[in-house]
């Protein structure tokens, strides 16, 4: 069949599934696949070196849990059967790591056997598809994942995604799903756009030498939050930093940086930058893009192409708030001639918030937000998400020549 269009979601999302079983219960089910999986799992001769290489030099049990996690990622490749999760048995440990190629139940076992060779505990989650989830059929084609819960020692209990590496917090990306584990059965909550932000507010002023000056603050919080991307003792915060500010105003430099705040709920950074602007003459104009917020692109916004009227497939969104606040104090010899409408949108998925003021001094201020109410869009509500997204994406800033 097809593949779903960008970021789609598959059937057992949005679309009324029939499921058999012969089991008696879930009791049943869960005890033969979760066993089925740690049995795979322990089965791990020949794991202890490469667990031992991932974790050298490493100082917490987070840092040595993520490492592994890694080495399980980067020493096979994934193969896509066409069958069910749980169509097969899963191979064991030490045969995947042999064999370097992982079915997606593959690498959950590859992952818990590294963490079990390193000594660290761990135990397989079964998630179901979308929000599917019934008591009384007790059928595994509910499944679409296994992923690994591992401990930490010092530090919380990490939810591991087998087949990406841990850069924002992986339980945002679960939230409506179903749970089901060894002794018990949970519900992910939705949870509320506000706890998920991202905020961004730039101020530009005149520089020397045609440039403009740039002064940035940005708030990441929930799924936004980079901590596990920049944590580290290397220059992990200033990678970060550096290719974020590359996408202000075609291409800006970061000059000093202070990170405010930085947790794993929670990342803030101040920052300054300069930014160049062309040699021009009178009544030439310079195109600029009024910056989208950090780590934007995880609330699942840019699998919508806003050129497109229609789209086959359902939309899976993360229930979150962005917000871009852009201040431009222009140059002498310089004027704002464009920038985005004013306006705003609202409808069953969410909100969407353009608006223009001055300063007192007369820069101009464009305020934009975006908040997304709904996780699942289906193709005949896509019309509604495109019509927010047409007002937060106009990113236009023309600069005209005196």
């Amino acid at each position: 069949g097809r593949s779903p269009y960008d970021g789609g979601v598959w059937d057992g999302d949005y679309f009324p599934t029939i499921v058999y079983s012969t089991a008696a219960g879930w009791d049943e089910v869960r005890g033969v696949l979760i066993h089925e999986v740690a049995d795979a799992a322990a089965r791990n001769q020949g794991l202890r070196a490469a667990a031992d290489e991932a974790i050298k030099g490493k100082r917490s049990s987070e840092d040595m849990v993520l490492a592994i996690q890694r080495t399980a990622i980067e020493s096979i490749a994934a193969v896509n059967p066409p069958y069910g999760l749980f169509a097969s048995a899963p191979r064991t440990a030490e045969r995947i790591y042999e064999s370097a190629y992982a079915t997606p139940i593959d690498r959950a076992v590859l992952l818990m056997g590294l963490l079990k060779a390193a000594g660290v505990q761990s135990v397989p989650v079964l998630v179901t598809l979308g929000n599917a989830w019934s008591a009384e059929a007790a059928a595994p084609e509910i499944f679409g994942k296994v992923v690994v819960r591992a401990q930490t020692g010092e530090g919380p209990e990490l939810l591991l995604d087998p087949s990406m590496p841990y850069e924002h917090n992986f339980a945002f990306a679960l939230a409506g799903r179903t749970f089901v584990m060894a002794d018990n059965v949970t519900s992910v909550p939705t949870g509320s756009p506000f706890e998920s932000q991202t905020t961004l507010d730039v101020f530009l002023k005149p520089g020397e030498k045609g440039t403009l000056e740039g002064e940035g603050n940005a708030v990441m919080t929930g799924l936004f939050s980079p901590y596990y991307l920049m944590r580290g003792e290397g220059t992990e915060t200033e990678d970060f930093i550096k290719a974020r500010a590359k996408g202000l105003f075609g291409g800006a430099e970061p000059s000093t940086w202070n990170v405010r705040s930085m947790s794993p709920e929670r990342v803030e950074i101040a920052f300054h930058f300069t930014a160049k602007l062309p040699d021009r003459k009178t009544g030439e104009r310079v195109y600029l893009t009024i910056p989208r917020p950090f780590e934007a692109a995880k609330s699942g916004i840019d699998r919508v192409h806003v050129e497109r009227s229609y789209c086959d497939d359902a939309i899976a969104l993360r229930l979150s708030v962005m917000e871009v606040r852009c201040t431009i104090d222009a140059p002498a010899g310089w004027k704002v001639v464009a920038s985005p409408e004013p306006g705003t949108t609202k409808n069953q998925i969410g909100t969407a918030r353009v608006a223009a003021e001055s300063q007192s001094g007369g820069a101009p201020v464009i305020h934009k937000s975006l908040t997304l109410e709904k996780m699942l869009v289906s193709p005949k509500e896509y019309g509604d998400l495109r019509s927010l997204l047409l007002g937060f994406s106009d990113d236009r800033l023309v600069l005209e020549r005196k």
